[in-house]
């Protein structure tokens, strides 16, 4: 008995312990199952796949397909100190609405506006927002913008009408610093700069004052006021101190009433003036019309005898070139004995030969020129006789010239039987009406 119920407590066991492996067995499936997300089949009822089952993908779609994949932006959080709105830039440089390019202008630092591409520069420059921010945009940001932009751009922006006032001297100098810009700017945008705004010319660096001084429509259309407040610059005259004489040249050719408007007292670039006016190689860059003008003009009170006589040797046709009023002015050259000692033989005989010239001297610049060994002996006989021929001097002339005249040239010319037959024929009758009007026989 004892032995029966030993087997049956076996057997119950056998059969407990058969249900709990059978239990574990099937939890493992079903976990198994979901942890690799598809139902539980038993593989056995499963037809296998063969090689030929499978579609094999194209190498070339591959590589299209990996070639049309963007690539990932990088951004380096550590290059530059970034708010939110350069992250934004960073990623997408295009230019958005009115006040994000005014934000990005004036917020970004300068670092991050180099980084910035020429064409996103240049659809910034475009928009109105551009005009709001250059008065106050920093110098350096305004330094890069005039760098990177394309000339024509930054001359189209400069060429706003009132943009160029609203702005400080230092930033109306940056544009005219840039040779480029000033080489697509038109001339009457510059002239109106300069006019209203005359200080800032001698802030200019010498090439760009050197390249806008160098227009003529620019030269010519200084206005007096602005002249003035030039002449009376410090500033100026360092500049035109350093600056080639062929330029100096060029304003005095385009504009020279610039130096009648010159004072007779002090003023900063006198010494300037003054050391030009005893350069023979300035002197002879300046046409002998500009000399002609200015000897008419109160500008010839600022030069000395010894300028005078370097440029009448510089152009010894120049007294032929004398208007009446120019004449008249310079009488005092013709009849001073030692001025004419000094001048070369090639003035005589540029006046000598131009007939109209010599018929305008008055009797005191006759009486004069007849005392002066120094032209006698620099006209040859063959003029002297075209003289007595063709000319009026008899008009100004009596006996007491004519006898100082005979014994002041040589004896050889004196005597020339063409010069003394000339003068009796030609000269001596107007002599002798003269002489006779003024003792008043003929009335």
């Amino acid at each position: 008995m004892v032995v029966k119920m030993a087997e049956l407590i076996a057997l119950w066991s056998l059969l407990l312990l058969h249900a709990i492996l059978g239990s574990a067995l099937s939890n493992q499936t079903i976990d198994l199952a979901l942890e690799n997300d598809f139902d539980y089949y038993d593989f056995n009822d499963v037809e296998m796949l063969t090689d030929q089952d499978l579609e094999v993908p194209d190498p070339t779609e591959i590589k299209d397909l990996v070639a049309s994949t963007p690539a990932p932006i990088e951004i380096d959080y550590d290059d530059y100190e970034a708010s939110s709105h350069e992250i934004l830039f960073q990623v997408d440089e295009t230019p958005r609405d009115h006040l994000n390019i005014q934000n990005f202008l004036t917020q970004s630092s300068v670092e991050m506006l180099k980084s910035v591409s020429n064409d996103v520069l240049t659809d910034y420059s475009k928009h109105e927002a551009i005009f709001e921010v250059l008065p106050t945009l920093s110098l350096a940001k305004l330094q890069i913008l005039l760098d990177r932009l394309p000339a024509n751009v930054s001359a189209d922006i400069a060429a706003r009408e009132g943009l160029l006032a609203k702005m400080s001297d230092e930033r109306v100098v940056l544009f005219a610093s840039n040779i480029d810009v000033l080489n697509k700017t038109s001339s009457p945008i510059l002239l109106q700069l300069a006019n209203k705004r005359p200080n800032i010319v001698p802030q200019l660096p010498n090439e760009a004052l050197r390249y806008i001084i160098s227009r003529p429509f620019f030269v010519k259309s200084l206005e007096q006021e602005t002249i003035q407040i030039l002449v009376h610059s410090a500033a100026m005259a360092e500049k035109l101190k350093h600056m080639p004489k062929e330029v100096v040249a060029m304003i005095v050719t385009y504009h020279p009433v610039i130096l009648t408007w010159l004072p007779k007292g002090y003023y900063p670039l006198k010494s300037v003036v003054m050391e030009l006016m005893q350069n023979k190689s300035f002197l002879a860059l300046i046409p002998v019309e500009v000399h002609a003008f200015l000897a008419e003009t109160k500008f010839r009170y600022q030069l000395n005898p010894r300028t005078v006589l370097t440029i009448l040797n510089i152009y010894p046709n120049l007294p032929t070139q004398l208007s009446p009023k120019g004449l008249e002015f310079n009488r005092i050259y013709l009849q001073d004995q030692k001025f004419l000692t000094k001048l070369k033989c090639s003035v005589f005989l540029n006046c000598a030969n131009n007939v109209d010239f010599i018929n305008r001297l008055n009797q005191e610049d006759i009486r004069a020129l007849a005392q002066n060994r120094h032209m006698w002996k620099c006209l040859p006989v063959s003029l002297i006789r075209k003289l007595m021929k063709e000319s009026k001097l008899g008009t100004n002339l009596d006996v007491k010239e004519v006898f100082t005249a005979a014994t002041t040239m040589s004896r050889a010319k004196s005597l020339d039987w063409g010069v003394v037959s000339n003068l009796m024929k030609f000269q001596v009758p107007d002599m002798a009406r003269n002489f006779l009007f003024r003792e008043k026989f003929l009335f």
